[in-house]
């Protein structure tokens, strides 16, 4: 593990200090302009209240100061950026000895609200059609017989994404190529006209294309890069407006102002004259801040020590409709190539995350949908309840828990890989580090969105990213950007750090040969990873969505998994959570590691314990003593929505306000306001802020490993299935697992010799299989010519079998070849690899009598896989190391301390049977009544034509084909065999290295 932090931390202050706060100095703040400022663009309808009683505070009904309470604790107690209430900056790490951070400057910058700005486009487009330009919808997508594209519309249903489909021509796949880049309309119109349509149909058709969504303005919104209103603006100014007008509307809006120097009733004023229609009223609002001196590097190491012990204290989440997408995309598509879009198409492809349902137009559920709960299973009690039960159970009521390294050590170590670069958003509290929040796969993505306003945060995530890059060369990082609407969409705005983009539905920051199509993209799985890779760049890439804007409340599929997939494989959440690992309990301790406060104490009250308080004459007195009861700390924070609020016990109307903000709730969480006497971060005026401070930690390691290439150069649609009727014949036969190993050994076998000898049959194979009963798969190639007197036969034998009860059902299905798993050129000589392992496996099912594996199996069995691993590898050490890889990645499903204990045992217990199989000679008539031979002949030929393929693609390959044949040989549980299998070997392989040695 190599990490590193970057130079630079991000840093979050509230706006004012908290040194002597008292509610009573709302009688001077309100009457301050740069409060009412921070009002205003708060809550316009609260300002409205206050200026209607000319900003005096004991003429504020009661309600009202109440909620001007709340904003004026946010102003003082939290850090997290809001409009005016707290500013965002940069300082370093450094030698600081005790020396504070004085904030030096503070500026508010104040942009048109985004809904609005997305108003004014679609008015504003509808009526300048012929000075636009234009692009092909980004989200186009090939399908057998034509397109499909997502389009946004707004109707009286509110707004949504709705899937079109278009018929496929040779002139629609030209203009749609050609409106890649930008075009007028006149172009557009002009192409068609040069493709031989008539001038009125081609203005017809570019008309309905741009009215269907087919086309967007080059002036659609967008997310990423310049502020979307500077690109508006040079519209309205085309639609009328003078360059002195816009160039004063856009100065309003980009230059930065001091906080109370604000120009409010200016930019209202010119805001109600911008458009009659559409006044711009309504203001996304950020403030900055500029520091001096910088933060003692002693604190890095106490931070590093906090990551480690969180480490071991999380666990290693993956987004769940992410793992159920692996397991669809493997049952449909296994190791094939896919387009992303066709991946991801609701009645193509599998979906994703349920999300089909949300782009269609039934009317019957279009209120109904719901986030869908993927079951994990309920959390087992493992190490680390242990570790924290006996620490509870000694401690003192109310008291911290402490960790030390001898508690760590009880725990898993863990096997995380970290991501490129991550956050560490914390506190100070005297010596001790406060680990608020850990995570992530980018320390870009937290301050993204404010680097927009700042050029010392731009400069700070563009250096970020471009470390990522430079690390992890192997792979293509591109941000991802959706179409959001509503207020998140001021959220989402963020800085241009990828060079390359993933644009949906919206305008791309890049060039447009760094822009990433839909139609551009393919998936695959390959090691248990989906692989997301761009046929342009024939690169990996990996998405990055740069905010931390809540995705999943997102009803795109497309985008949903993009975002999804960033977390893919890396440890990007290091939450510790007592109240998740012990559901139900009132109160949960502060958890301390050497200099670092892991979590807060936390209090949990019920909806008794509340009653207590509603229902009392006297509610003040009930909450005192309710605070007294529980050993409430004496400064807290309760949550109220987006809000926290801090409280102070030795308040004046602390009680008050805290029963103002819990009525109607059920049940109520607090958790310890850990806040020192003075920070180290001061204002203007030497006064402690309350701040937050992120760093970022680097991973210097690569992450992303190569991943080899798909194959290429073969058309899309070869031998890619076979329907019955067709030259291969499907079948599965359902039955328990001891009667379909009679079949292979009786029945099948007669059938088999039977179609043989009457030259019907051209080649045939077989697998067991569980799907999700136990079955056998046959699949049998005939002349189309001979189809006719084949079928009778296999109908006359697989009746009798239906009619006796020896089968449950039997099934005729497509056959689709894995040409992906073993590669289109070396897949006839796999299927004839398939049949000769099946003759095999059906002769050993006949000498061992439904192949039950007792001691003479085993070695028969051991030998087997022997031979075919000498084919991959004569060498001995090699062969060595292949097998620990193998059973290593076993080991992640099956193994566990006790369990290899056990497999030790069997390895001593069947040393001398395994030395007797592969060293004696005893086995070899036997592997030739088998017909082993051919099969390893088979095998050895493949062997040469992959001379020119990798070492990991010939190893995946004789690793399946092993695989297919312990399949066949073994009546039940064959991966568990498998692993048995190749753990013995491996044992015997390190045996032998050690007695060569000696």
């Amino acid at each position: 593990m190599n990490l590193s932090f970057h130079q630079q931390i991000f840093v979050r202050t509230a706006n004012e200090s908290f040194d002597d706060f008292n509610y009573d100095d709302l009688r001077v703040i309100i009457k301050e302009r740069r409060f009412q400022h921070a009002i205003f663009f708060a809550s316009e309808t609260l300002h409205s209240e206050l200026h209607q009683r000319d900003f005096v505070y004991d003429d504020l009904p009661e309600k009202v100061r109440t909620s001007l309470k709340k904003y004026y604790n946010r102003l003082c107690f939290r850090a997290t950026p809001f409009g005016l209430f707290a500013s965002t900056g940069i300082i370093s790490w450094g030698k600081n000895h005790g020396a504070s951070v004085q904030t030096l400057s503070r500026s508010a910058y104040i942009y048109p609200d985004f809904p609005l700005l997305l108003n004014i486009y679609r008015d504003e487009a509808t009526r300048v059609h012929d000075l636009q330009t234009y692009l092909a919808n980004n989200t186009i997508y090939r399908v057998s017989n034509g397109y499909r594209y997502i389009s946004f519309i707004k109707d009286i249903n509110g707004n949504r994404f709705q899937l079109n489909s278009l018929e496929r021509n040779s002139f629609l796949s030209k203009i749609l190529i050609y409106g890649r880049e930008e075009r007028t309309k006149q172009q557009l119109v002009q192409y068609c006209v040069d493709q031989g349509v008539d001038s009125n149909e081609a203005a017809y058709f570019i008309k309905q294309a741009i009215d269907g969504n087919l086309f967007y303005q080059g002036l659609v919104p967008r997310h990423v890069g310049e502020p979307y209103f500077l690109k508006l603006f040079t519209l309205l100014d085309r639609s009328g407006m003078s360059d002195s007008q816009r160039m004063e509307i856009i100065d309003l809006f980009s230059r930065p102002y001091k906080q109370g120097n604000i120009p409010l009733m200016k930019i209202l004023e010119i805001g109600r004259n911008f458009r009659p229609r559409h006044p711009l009223n309504k203001f996304y609002v950020n403030s900055t801040a500029t520091f001096n001196n910088c933060l003692p590097e002693e604190y890095q190491a106490k931070i590093m020590e906090g990551l480690m012990c969180l480490d071991r204290l999380s666990s290693n989440d993956q987004p769940p409709a992410l793992k159920k997408f692996k397991k669809d995309f493997l049952a449909r598509f296994d190791k094939q190539v896919v387009s992303l879009a066709n991946a991801l198409d609701p009645e193509l492809g599998i979906g994703y995350a349920d999300l089909a349902a949300k782009i269609s137009d039934n009317i019957l559920l279009e209120d109904l949908h719901h986030e869908p709960v993927y079951q994990e299973g309920n959390p087992t009690f493992g190490p680390l309840h242990q570790l924290l039960v006996k620490k509870l159970q000694q401690a003192q009521p109310y008291e911290s828990i402490t960790l030390n390294d001898n508690d760590l050590d009880m725990l898993p170590l863990p096997n995380s890989l970290f991501p490129p670069s991550f956050s560490v958003l914390f506190q100070l509290k005297g010596e001790f580090v406060v680990m608020e929040k850990v995570g992530g796969v980018s320390g870009a993505a937290l301050p993204a969105r404010f680097a927009v306003f700042n050029k010392d945060l731009e400069a700070y995530t563009n250096e970020i990213v471009s470390q990522e890059q430079k690390i992890n060369d192997q792979v293509v990082f591109a941000e991802v950007s959706a179409m959001i609407d509503g207020k998140a969409a001021n959220v989402v705005t963020r800085n241009k750090t990828y060079e390359h983009e993933i644009s949906i539905l919206l305008a791309p920051s890049v060039e447009s040969h760094r822009n990433i199509g839909l139609d551009d993209l393919y998936i695959s799985v390959v090691d248990d990873k989906i692989i997301l890779r761009s046929r342009k760049l024939n690169k990996v890439i990996i998405p990055r969505f740069s905010s931390a804007f809540n995705y999943n409340r997102h009803d795109l599929s497309i985008f949903r998994f993009l975002c999804d997939l960033q977390y893919q494989s890396v440890k990007s959440d290091f939450s510790f959570s007592f109240l998740k690992l012990f559901p139900g309990l009132s109160f949960y301790p502060r958890l301390v590691y050497k200099f670092c406060i892991i979590s807060r104490a936390t209090w949990v009250i019920g909806h008794s314990e509340l009653n207590l308080i509603f229902y009392s004459p006297e509610p003040e007195i009930a909450c005192k003593q309710l605070w007294s009861q529980i050993n409430l700390a004496t400064r807290f924070t309760i949550s109220d929505q987006d809000n926290e609020i801090f409280f102070d016990q030795k308040w004046v109307g602390a009680t008050a306000l805290f029963i103002s903000m819990i009525k109607n709730k059920t049940s109520l969480t607090l958790k310890e306001a850990i806040l020192p006497e003075s920070t180290m971060i001061k204002d203007m005026n030497g006064r402690s802020l309350a701040n937050e401070m992120v760093a970022c930690i680097i991973n210097r390691d690569n992450v992303y490993s190569p991943v080899p290439a798909p194959p290429t150069g073969y058309p899309k649609r070869i031998g890619r299935g076979h329907i019955p009727g067709d030259e291969w014949l499907y079948y599965k036969l359902y039955g328990a697992p001891v009667t379909l190993t009679k079949i292979i050994e009786k029945p099948l076998y007669d059938l088999i010799r039977k179609l043989s000898r009457s030259e019907l049959l051209n080649q045939w194979f077989f697998i067991r299989y569980y799907d999700p009963m136990p079955h056998l798969r046959i699949r049998i190639r005939l002349d189309r010519k001979h189809l006719g007197r084949a079928i009778p036969i296999f109908n006359a034998i697989f009746n009798k079998l239906y009619q006796s009860g020896a089968l449950s059902l039997i099934q005729l299905d497509t056959y689709s070849p894995e040409l992906e798993r073993y590669g289109i050129d070396h897949y006839p000589m796999v299927e004839n690899i398939f049949q000769s392992s099946s003759r095999c496996a059906m002769k050993f099912a006949r000498h061992y009598r439904n192949g039950r594996i007792d001691n003479f199996s085993l070695g028969t069995v051991l030998l087997m896989v022997h031979h075919i691993l000498l084919i991959l590898s004569p060498d001995l050490p090699q062969r060595q190391k292949i097998t620990h890889g193998i059973v290593c990645r076993f080991s992640e499903e099956f193994i566990d301390k006790p369990h290899r204990v056990l497999l030790n045992q069997k390895f001593r217990k069947c040393k001398g049977l395994i030395s007797d199989a592969l060293e004696g000679a005893g086995e070899t008539k036997l592997l030739n009544k088998l017909e082993f031979g051919l099969l390893l002949n088979q095998i050895r030929s493949l062997n040469v034509s992959l001379s020119g393929e990798s070492s990991q693609m010939r190893l995946s390959l004789f690793t399946d084909i092993i695989h297919m044949h312990l399949n066949r040989l073994f009546m039940e549980e064959q991966r568990r065999q498998e692993f048995v299998i190749y753990y013995l070997l491996e044992k015997y392989y390190t045996m032998m290295l050690s007695r060569n040695k000696s």
